[in-house]
């Protein structure tokens, strides 16, 4: 094992471990144990240590609901669950055996799974070995606090019968773990032969989604300069009724009187664990219908201390002006056909009732059909009603791109990811998450979601290079691509990745009645 592994950091030495031509840590502390009386709590810096820290291991995943059957979507994905423990405050690192003859362009993932779920490492894509190499970048993936652990709004629940102003951020305290990551980046990672002050933040669904929330937190401001949110975005932040409620449906299955503190924190972590995710469960029933964000449950929320902004407002566009940033969805984003193969003979009639239920206003449905009809003429309903839902998502994305570039902010670019796997017959077309193997120029070791031909190389080749050309200067325009050009306050130019990627305005339609809807 190379001498050259060991680094030293704030806290200690670690040795990693070279594999190929890329060396990595796995597992480094960057915050305390998040249990006992630093449950609920802002995260704390890690703890030192003496000697050299092994790191060849990935660390503990946040406590939470075990998995259901995986299903086709469970095979595409690869998922590793690892293990699971509150000290869970842990990165992983990728470089080359050289990044330290010069700074390097720093790309941080933060994971998937809506605020609930997820790990640094589930999806075997994660890995950032390839990126790291054909980049020249480092690359970063972190563990947080997630679900109640992360988001327990006791700030609401305890209103009046708690003077503790110290829990008015544990609604935020995954967030606020996500801002230590990133202060520990900052102070650490030209160990590693990482550039501090050239750092990308990148991440899918409830990683954009928790990217997006950054944007509003004067504490990370500086921390990171591009920001890239796939297939998630918050537009606004949750509401305080949503994550009181869920806190205080925690409180009452374990029967903790208000105020309380010592009791929930001494709470065994499997009571605890089984509370959060009956809260959840009972909350979904509850939620109004039609309403993605209102059936999140555990979430952060607007809060003085911990994100006093929301996150494309013109004082965050202030706040976090010189960020540029990236927003894009996939084609069949929630295509019904990955979980249901029966749903590939639905109906025209099913798949409007379908987007009824998923997007509400039923009235509309059938406009926003018809209109996704016109626009992909070959696609069958199933596949509309996934095009459909799908491009409410991104033009709730180019309206928040529009809004930074309204109020001055950094450049701004937006995208589709249309290629559809071989895998399946192509039943799955352009689903959520399809985008990370090829974003991590990862399409060989995910062969089992890609099918690791030429045409999957050759994109992957493409689409990483559009991410790393972004990391490095807030521009993704690279070789493969034909010219992308920035959002504008008006309009926006979409970049497809396909075969042939190529810019587009083929939905503009679809799009246009969606903002109107």
């Amino acid at each position: 094992m190379p001498e050259s592994a060991i680094r030293t950091g704030q806290q200690g030495k670690v040795r990693g471990v070279q594999i190929g031509t890329v060396q990595r840590w796995l597992g480094i502390p960057y915050g305390d144990d998040t249990g006992g009386a630093n449950r609920f709590m802002a995260p704390r810096p890690a703890k030192p240590w003496t000697g050299v820290r092994d790191a060849f291991a990935y660390g503990a995943a946040c406590p939470q609901a075990a998995a259901g059957p995986g299903g086709r979507m469970g095979f595409l994905l690869n998922h590793r669950y690892g293990w699971q423990s509150e000290d869970c405050l842990n990165l992983n690192i990728w470089a080359t055996p050289d990044a330290g003859s010069r700074p390097r362009p720093v790309m941080v993932w933060i994971h998937g799974g809506s605020f609930t779920a997820g790990s640094s490492y589930e999806i075997a894509a994660y890995d950032g070995a390839a990126l790291a190499e054909r980049g020249d970048v480092v690359v970063v993936s972190i563990n947080h606090r997630l679900n109640g652990l992360g988001h327990l709004d006791l700030g609401a629940a305890w209103d009046g019968a708690a003077a503790r102003p110290e829990l008015a951020g544990a609604v935020n305290a995954g967030i606020l773990d996500i801002v230590a990551a990133l202060a520990w980046v900052r102070d650490n990672i030209a160990q590693f032969g990482g550039d501090p002050a050239s750092v990308t933040v990148f991440g899918q669904s409830g990683g954009g989604m928790k990217i997006a929330t950054l944007l509003g937190m004067p504490a990370a401001k500086g921390l990171f300069h591009k920001a890239i949110m796939q297939s998630g975005i918050a537009a606004k932040l949750y509401s305080p009724e949503m994550t009181a409620r869920v806190a205080n449906l925690v409180l009452d299955d374990l029967g903790i009187a208000k105020g309380d503190l010592a009791k929930l924190q001494s709470v065994p972590m499997p009571l605890l664990a089984k509370a959060i995710d009956t809260a959840q469960t009972k909350w979904r029933g509850e939620a109004p219908k039609g309403d993605i964000d209102a059936s999140l449950g555990f979430a952060p929320r607007l809060e003085p201390g911990s994100i006093p902004l929301e996150p494309f407002s013109p004082e965050a566009a202030k706040l976090s002006g010189q960020v540029a940033t990236m927003a894009g969805t996939t084609l069949h984003e929630f295509n019904m056909a990955l979980f249901n193969p029966a749903a590939q003979f639905m109906t025209r009639e099913q798949a409007i009732d379908g987007l009824a239920a998923f997007l509400g206003k039923p009235d509309r449905m059938a406009v926003l059909y018809e209109a996704a009809a016109r626009s992909f003429p070959e696609a069958t309903p199933v596949e509309l009603h996934a095009i459909v839902v799908s491009a409410s998502m991104r033009q709730t994305a180019l309206e928040c791109l529009r809004a930074r570039t309204r109020d001055g902010a950094a450049a701004a670019y937006g995208y589709r990811f249309d290629w559809e796997t071989p895998v399946f017959d192509g039943l799955p077309g352009a689903y959520h998450c399809s985008e990370i193997p090829f974003v991590f120029d990862n399409a060989a070791l995910a062969s089992q979601a890609t099918g690791g031909g030429a045409d999957a190389l050759r994109l992957a080749s493409t689409m990483s290079g559009a991410w790393v050309a972004f990391a490095r200067s807030g521009n993704p325009n690279a070789a493969g691509l034909p010219r992308w050009s920035p959002v504008t306050p008006d309009g926006s130019q979409t970049m497809v990745f396909d075969s042939q990627p190529h810019t587009t305005s083929d939905d503009a339609d679809l799009l246009a009645l969606l903002a109107a809807t």
